[in-house]
């Protein structure tokens, strides 16, 4: 009985479905869409009776017959469509003396009438254009990548959590919670890189190559950002690569555009502005001159490019190029994991892709592949590596220095390192004047020189990297160097081996241009 009783229900249910309008509701359609052709639009039942919406069953009667001698026939001789007129007076009159078709009428009237789409009655359904289209798509892939990124960070997060978790395990397994505070190494023997745990504190320390230690710190990982979303991002780069390309925006460094600056040696460097000459459209263009205080003007000669260099990797060795929030000095003991083995992975990367074009994997996201489940459980050394000569040296030649000096203030190294670029820009400029091939070029735009030498040779390129305060190197030749600033000599050098920028382009520029190529003082 009960299942019977749910049948007839759903059966109702299905047929009113079904059967959509009924044969009232065709005829009050069909009678509402006569009137506002014949009346004028927005004419109801009501209106065309010329009564109130809630007339009641006599007022509508009265109504009806003042309303039909008004429009008989009879009384309308020679007026075209009378009858018809009079005929839909006396069906309107009809339905609303009827309660159910009126209630219905009542109905359609507050909620709208469907339209006759060829086929039937239809109400009219919002479409979204192809603008709402694609704004909803972005919106909705924005909320999936930023679920992503929230996921991603979460991993990330844990991967790093475990690693320090199982270090400090290991460190503390065989010595009990390491007594008296000292430290304890572990090292992985799949890769070889060292961890060392302070016994005080339980913080986790990563060992370079060079025996300087790195904190490790979770909470450095990168989270969830809204910012970096397409719903950001997208209008971004639009606006980049439209009008913002055409605005001239300031340094990016964050260094001043005009002002003074010391060098190492203690001279002063006057850095200004000077009036350039005015072009056809009768404007003026600025240059950056640098005026030693002999009265020398440094680096007069008018720039090719565009926008100041944020610092970007020899784009020849499939280097990433860094990003304006990568160009901040960092603190060498405050370093994340993400951080950690920056150079090796460079170096890894120079040496795999060599002079591709195709941008190699950032350090972050390599680190994070990085293996450190096989943490060995050997007994650790009971020294607390706090020398570098404790720590074994690269087993194949690295492509990174070593710092050769102390560190320069960022004036000091945007000086020497433009006066530089300035330098050597000019010495290829008039080898280049001595030659007659179209294949061999040099440019200087954003920090980064770019010198063309055609298919047999490849191409050079040599930029800026103010978070290093180093000159990056990417030899056809001799594969990427980066060169740190020596005061002592006055001139960039290769640490590795203590060559200098000057001598190794000398050599190698030497028999590709035939003649001795010298160039001036300070490379």
């Amino acid at each position: 009985m009960r299942l019977t009783s749910i049948f007839c229900v759903f059966a109702v249910v299905f047929a009113t479905l079904v059967a959509a309008w009924t044969e009232a509701d065709y005829e009050i359609f069909d009678l509402a869409a006569s009137l506002e052709t014949h009346e004028g639009p927005g004419t109801t039942f009501y209106s065309f009776l010329k009564v109130p919406k809630s007339a009641d069953l006599e007022a509508i009667t009265k109504a009806y017959r003042k309303r039909s001698l008004a429009l008989h026939p009879d009384k309308n001789r020679g007026k075209k469509g009378a009858h018809e007129r009079f005929a839909r007076l006396g069906v309107v009159t009809q339905i609303l003396r009827d309660g159910e078709k009126r209630a219905r009428y009542d109905h359609f009237l507050n909620n709208g009438f469907p339209r006759w789409r060829g086929t039937g009655y239809y109400y009219s359904r919002f479409r979204p254009g192809l603008g709402s289209v694609l704004l909803g798509l972005l919106v909705a892939g924005s909320a999936a990548q930023y679920g992503v990124h929230v996921l991603v960070a979460k991993q990330n997060r844990g991967r790093l959590e475990r690693h320090v978790r199982e270090a400090r395990g290991m460190a503390w397994a065989s010595s009990g919670g390491l007594p008296n505070g000292r430290k304890m190494k572990v090292t992985n023997p799949e890769t070889g890189h060292a961890f060392v745990v302070d016994g005080k504190s339980g913080d986790v320390f990563y060992v370079d190559d060079f025996g300087e230690e790195h904190f490790v710190d979770v909470n450095e990982v990168e989270g969830p950002s809204f910012k970096r979303t397409m719903l950001v991002q997208l209008p971004k780069l639009i606006w980049r690569k439209t009008i913002g390309g055409w605005i001239r925006r300031p340094d990016e460094e964050g260094e001043p555009a005009f002002g003074e600056s010391e060098t190492e040696d203690g001279e002063v460097v006057v850095v200004k502005q000077i009036e350039a000459e005015k072009n056809g459209s009768g404007t003026s263009t600025p240059k950056e001159t640098k005026v030693l205080e002999s009265g020398r003007v440094v680096g007069a000669r008018k720039r090719r490019g565009g926008k100041n260099c944020v610092g970007c990797i020899a784009r020849d060795a499939g280097c990433m190029v860094k990003s304006k929030q990568d160009v901040r000095l960092r603190t060498p003991q405050r370093l994340s994991l993400l951080q950690l083995l920056s150079s090796t992975l460079i170096e890894s990367v120079h040496l795999q892709i060599g002079g591709s074009q195709n941008h190699g994997p950032t350090m972050h996201r390599a680190l994070l592949r990085l293996p450190l489940r096989a943490l060995s459980r050997q007994q650790p050394s009971r020294s607390i590596i706090s020398r570098p000569a404790l720590a074994p040296l690269p087993s194949r030649p690295h492509c990174f220095s070593v710092r050769f000096s102390s560190s320069l203030s960022p004036g000091s190294y945007h000086a020497i390192a433009d006066n530089t670029m300035d330098s050597l820009t000019r010495t290829l400029e008039e080898l280049l004047e001595t030659t007659d091939s179209e294949e061999m070029d040099v440019e200087c735009t954003s920090g980064v020189l770019t010198l063309k030498l055609g298919r047999e040779h490849g191409t050079y390129v040599i930029n800026k990297q103010p978070p290093n305060q180093q000159i990056w190197l990417s030899s056809p030749t001799s594969g990427p160097k980066r060169y740190d600033w020596d005061g002592g000599s006055k001139r960039w050098v290769y640490g590795r081996d203590g060559s200098s920028l000057r001598g190794l382009l000398e050599e190698e520029l030497n028999p590709i241009f035939e003649e001795k190529v010298e160039f001036e003082e300070g490379v």
